[in-house]
């Protein structure tokens, strides 16, 4: 089965009796039928599959040691994340065939770790280097029928309940100001008073956009997102005749809407044209002089929205 979320993996590692599940499917696999046949020290340290108090210990394997290392530093992150946040979802192909016979557990896995952990902005986890480790072993092994070589990379790394509080703390402070964020960017849809505000409110989502780690909350935002992308196919213009000249309006369900970028225009006859902005409309003057009387004399304005072009044809008398 494929380990969809962060219960499943606390669920295994409270019958397994280990905080660290990724060195239970590592150290199953080491013992099946392999030897070390190189090691980063002469012994292997105290430290490598046990629980310590303030340390995380993670170990996993691969086909080269980059990548088993790689795999490792995802697992410390995985761990942190987990302990920051619950409710943090990751993928992975860590397959896993788990035997229970009473209180024992006999676990074998075939450990393909692509761990990707989805946390978006959090700061904290680019912030997980190796550099912080504390210590760190490998081992080189060899599968004894086939020959075959995995590698085997662990890491002891300072975690301390001081350290995780603050977190949380950060975590929480961040995680609240993107749920304020979105919910008065989805209020104030319906209720923007110009086309400008269209992409500005887009860009003040894509915080949110890229933070949000679980799938419910990133449906939302990106909901949000979608409902402001669709108000350019909302926007119509009416026109009538004025004083001053033809006045223009932007519509958006039912009342004007505002747009600092005037129209092109076009005229099959009139001259001087012109636009400028009188509150919540658009005047437009021209020179009609040369227009005849028996011909169908127009001006035709188009108004460049995001991801639209918007045109309106009015006839001159």
């Amino acid at each position: 089965m494929k380990i969809k979320n962060i219960s499943m993996i606390a669920m295994l590692a409270r019958v397994c009796g280990c905080a660290v599940i990724c060195w239970m499917l590592s150290a199953t696999v080491c013992a099946q039928d392999y030897k070390v046949v190189e090691r980063s020290q002469k012994k292997v340290p105290t430290w490598v599959g046990n629980v310590e108090e303030n340390f995380i210990i993670a170990t996993a394997t691969d086909d080269n040691l980059e990548g088993a290392k790689q795999k490792c530093l995802d697992n410390v992150k995985l761990q942190i994340a987990q302990s920051v946040a619950q409710n943090i979802e990751f993928s992975s192909e860590n397959l896993i065939e788990q035997l229970t016979k009473g209180h024992d557990v006999d676990a074998t896995a075939e450990f393909r770790s692509k761990s990707t952990v989805q946390v978006g902005a959090l700061p904290f986890i680019s912030g997980i280097t190796f550099a912080k480790a504390s210590d760190s072993y490998w081992e080189k092994l060899s599968e004894k029928k086939s020959g075959k070589i995995v590698y085997s990379f662990s890491v002891r790394y300072p975690f301390t309940k001081g350290e995780l509080y603050a977190l949380q703390e950060e975590f929480n402070k961040r995680d609240e100001e993107m749920v304020a964020l979105v919910t008065e960017m989805e209020q104030n849809v319906d209720e923007i008073q110009s086309v400008e505000e269209i992409d500005a409110c887009i860009a003040k989502l894509k915080p949110a956009v890229e933070y949000f780690f679980d799938n419910a909350r990133k449906q939302w935002v990106e909901s949000v997102v979608n409902r402001y992308k669709k108000i350019p196919a909302l926007i119509s213009v009416e026109g009538r005749n004025g004083i001053d000249g033809y006045i223009v309006s932007l519509m958006f369900k039912g009342r004007k809407i505002k747009t600092s970028a005037m129209p092109k225009m076009k005229a099959n006859c009139a001259s001087q044209l012109a636009a400028k902005a009188k509150g919540d409309d658009i005047i437009i003057t021209y020179n009609d002089e040369d227009c005849l009387d028996d011909e169908e004399n127009f001006i035709e304005l188009t108004f460049k929205l995001p991801g639209k072009q918007l045109k309106h044809k009015f006839f001159i008398e």
